[in-house]
């Protein structure tokens, strides 16, 4: 019950803080859109024609750059990357592999038969 009550007021605290922050980023008229029409190294991103480039070519580094971690770790793509390729070091300093902290969820057949 007391639980319950302190996440309540904590809920109120974040709302009211949020509300405050919007208030105030309103008075000083310093929202996202009117901050980026303003600043004229801004307004750049809001051309189409040349905004889908920047896309396109981040998101082709992205995964160039994706790709080259999975080779490193012996697969020929990112997709076939699983938990044992993933190790964890953890505070002790022992380096554990991922499925052994999280191990994979039986199967429906293997429930079905235990």
């Amino acid at each position: 019950m007391l639980r319950d009550i302190l996440w309540y007021g904590i809920g109120t605290l974040v709302a009211l803080a949020l509300v405050g922050l919007l208030v105030f980023l309103l008075v000083r008229d310093t929202t996202q859109k009117k901050h980026s029409v303003l600043r004229k190294r801004l307004q750049r991103a809001r051309v189409v024609e040349e905004k889908y480039l920047r896309v396109a070519n981040y998101a082709m580094n992205m995964n160039r750059e994706i790709d080259m971690i999975a080779h490193s770790c012996g697969v020929r793509h990112a997709r076939e990357l699983r938990r044992e390729h993933v190790c964890i070091v953890q505070a002790s300093g022992q380096s554990v592999a991922l499925n052994m902290l999280y191990p994979y969820p039986e199967s429906k057949a293997k429930m079905k038969v235990a």
